[in-house]
């Protein structure tokens, strides 16, 4: 069944864009939205890509003989276009001359967050925290960030659900532009910063799951849990896969309590999520075994 997509979605994903192809990126085309895992009710931003009318019969194989696009490929071309528009417009990171100053201003952001009782409110917090990791981003701020989400994820993962996810999509925001490595090399710092960003989603999911227990709060945490395992493939990266497959099981056993299932629907979407991801790793990186074995073994566990 295919639901309208919100309005404010497709301003935000045209403007995104800048209204042209995120693939062949021509301007002055016309354009349609796509879903990028062929599921017409799922509107979330992130699975919805801008295309011209030539790209998108491409991508859906209604044109042509030739290979067509994967999910996978075209998430890839809608991440690196957003990122080349952002920068077209003048994004940028200039230097920094007070940094403790701006990291001493993160700490009390998060401690605001933490004191809000306005799920409104901590949520425009942590879109200008992201701010910040965008126009003023650099090792330092970025750690001061993530370490504060690592803090907030816990907390979240105790009491609030609709914090939980808003914790859960930043965590991945984080490392949204990490699209390939040909278009964005990772060195051992950013390769850190993933696995911190990684390692606090798998503290959100643990509390989450054994202590709010509410759907939002495990979709979101599958959600951005598969992103970062798109990242594993895409750089050929079998460490960040098992840290995410270490993140699955916590999640995933903190929904049951002394041998029993206390947490029935939790439960059910991260099963859903872990076949998912089993089949994804057989068919993209066959040769990980290890992951595909733990994952299993997650899949299998039964109290």
């Amino acid at each position: 069944m295919r639901n309208k997509i919100p309005l404010s979605i497709v301003e935000e994903l045209l403007f995104k864009s800048d209204h042209s192809c995120s693939i062949c990126g021509q301007s002055g085309k016309d354009v349609q939205l796509h879903h990028i895992d062929g599921d017409n009710s799922n509107n979330v931003i992130d699975n919805l890509i801008v295309l011209c009318l030539d790209c998108h019969s491409k991508v859906t194989g209604t044109a042509g003989l030739g290979r067509v696009y994967t999910p996978g490929e075209v998430k890839r071309y809608k991440r690196s276009w957003e990122k080349t528009v952002a920068q077209r417009r003048g994004i940028s990171r200039p230097v920094v001359r007070h940094r403790k100053e701006v990291v001493s201003q993160v700490d009390i952001m998060f401690c605001e967050i933490l004191a809000s009782k306005s799920p409104e409110r901590a949520k425009e917090l942590l879109d200008a925290l992201y701010e910040l990791h965008v126009y003023r981003g650099s090792t330092e701020l970025d750690a001061s960030i993530v370490e504060g989400l690592q803090h907030l994820a816990l907390m979240a993962g105790l009491n609030s659900a609709i914090l939980s996810a808003f914790v859960a999509e930043k965590l991945w925001d984080m490392c949204y532009h990490f699209v390939g490595p040909k278009e964005v090399p990772m060195n051992k710092v950013d390769k850190k910063h993933v696995l911190s960003c990684v390692s606090a989603l798998g503290t959100l999911g643990d509390f989450s799951s054994g202590y709010i227990r509410q759907k939002k709060a495990t979709e979101a945490f599958c959600s951005s849990i598969w992103n970062f395992l798109e990242i594993a493939v895409w750089y050929d990266w079998q460490d960040l896969a098992q840290q995410i497959t270490s993140a699955v099981q916590e999640t995933r056993t903190s929904c049951w309590h002394a041998g029993k299932l206390e947490y029935p629907i939790g439960d059910e979407i991260i099963l859903v999520t872990l076949r998912r991801m089993i089949n994804y790793i057989r068919e993209e990186k066959p040769n990980w075994n290890k992951a595909i074995s733990s994952l299993e073994s997650i899949l299998q566990f039964a109290g």
